[in-house]
């Protein structure tokens, strides 16, 4: 916990530091996105108050917090993850943005995306595993997509299942730049196939993006060049949300009872690693996904910080229907349609849970965050309540008539 605290610290020095630029010299602070596919306070706080998230949870705690509704993204299929995620990036509704399935092509995208207006006002981004990515776009400069991530967990795992997304067999549109898994070593696998340790696939990719992240950060540490840093950079992990789906059943017994805190929080005693062998034991614990996402994330502080950082899932979890998944999120389930948002850097009010956001707030207040102007055409809003009465907040503030 104190190592954690410490990281913390370097992240607020960091941050202040970075808003004092911003401020006076229009120098972009770096800013952190990441994504946990299904994440839900009703799970995060106990874990947190608990100690079991020591890195997630002080930043948590040292921002601002908000229940996440995802319906505002696709309102006809509530909380659908696709089209959660572009919303996310947009800050636009499907019916503007039109990416609506797990593999729809990044071109089909009908409005610019956060990295598209970053590159447009001279920014760099690092998309790594995020969804609706594929294929990579000139706009982002290190861009990891999906099918990538499947491609090398298959390698570096013995992963079930195969890779069924449609770019896996396309390797010119894994990576941009082309080989980029290669130039970090995770391609092609040093590990003999003899020796690799089953694992989910969902599983798999995301230990493949964390390990990405980590060596990109660890490289450009050791290169001291501000030049190669992004603005933004923005990493979605999926094994919450699948790891819920099958378990969910341990820690809620059925449709609107309460959960079971207590049974959770005995979970997260047994967790001593990565979860590892064929399903059902490789469909792991309810809280295990979260405390290896911790684990990842005190690794990534450790070689380098960000200005803020930003939680969010497209997401939470209920339990299913009888004779359906355990664990279950769309439109017949609204208790299910609140995910997380949290945000933690310079002028950010301290550990505040500030009510609700709508999904469509994200895009512009991470382009705020970023210095960038925000789209009066856009539906969502700067969830301005975040700064309190810090003078950054309105240093930065400014408009255009549309991103597009």
């Amino acid at each position: 916990m104190f190592e954690a605290s410490q990281r913390l610290g370097r992240l607020r020095v960091a941050a202040s530091m970075a808003g004092l630029l911003a401020s006076v010299a229009c120098t972009p602070p770096r800013v952190l996105v990441v994504g946990l596919d299904g994440a839900n306070w009703q799970v995060m706080e106990p874990l947190i108050e608990a100690g079991h998230l020591p890195t997630i949870g002080s930043i948590v705690t040292s921002g601002a917090r908000f229940d996440l509704d995802c319906a505002p993204a696709y309102p006809l299929a509530a909380c659908f993850c696709p089209p959660v995620w572009t919303s996310i990036a947009t800050g636009r509704p499907f019916s503007d943005h039109r990416i609506g399935g797990f593999y729809t092509p990044s071109y089909a995208r009908g409005v610019k995306a956060l990295w598209n207006v970053l590159h447009d006002y001279g920014g760099r981004s690092t998309l790594i595993g995020y969804r609706g990515t594929w294929p990579p776009e000139g706009d982002a400069d290190l861009v990891i997509t999906e099918p990538a991530t499947q491609v090398a967990g298959g390698e570096l795992y013995a992963a079930f299942p195969v890779s069924v997304h449609p770019g896996a067999s396309m390797s010119l549109t894994h990576t941009r730049p082309l080989g980029l898994l290669e130039d970090l070593g995770l391609l092609p696998s040093s590990v003999p196939e003899s020796e690799r340790l089953p694992a989910w696939l969902p599983f798999a990719e995301d230990r493949v993006s964390m390990q990405a992240l980590l060596r990109i950060e660890a490289r450009r540490a050791g290169e001291r060049s501000r030049a190669r840093v992004p603005d933004l950079t923005m990493i979605l992990l999926h094994a919450i949300d699948r790891s819920e789906h099958m378990m969910w059943g341990s820690i809620q017994s059925e449709q609107w009872a309460p959960i079971d805190v207590e049974g959770l929080l005995d979970q997260a005693d047994l967790y001593t690693g990565p979860a590892f062998s064929p399903p059902p034991i490789g469909w792991s614990r309810v809280p295990a996904q979260y405390q290896e996402a911790d684990e990842w994330l005190a690794e990534l502080l450790a070689v380098t910080s960000y200005d803020y950082v930003v939680f969010v899932s497209d997401h939470g979890m209920t339990r299913g229907e009888p004779g359906a998944l355990p664990g279950a999120h769309g439109f017949d389930s609204p208790e299910s349609h609140l995910g997380i948002l949290s945000i933690t850097g310079s002028g950010i009010v301290a550990n505040q849970h500030l009510g609700e956001a709508s999904v469509l707030d994200v895009a512009p207040t991470v382009a705020h965050l970023l210095g960038l102007p925000i789209g009066r055409d856009l539906p969502g809003r700067v969830l301005s309540e975040s700064f309190g009465d810090s003078p950054l907040f309105y240093l930065s503030a400014r408009e255009v008539a549309s991103w597009e």
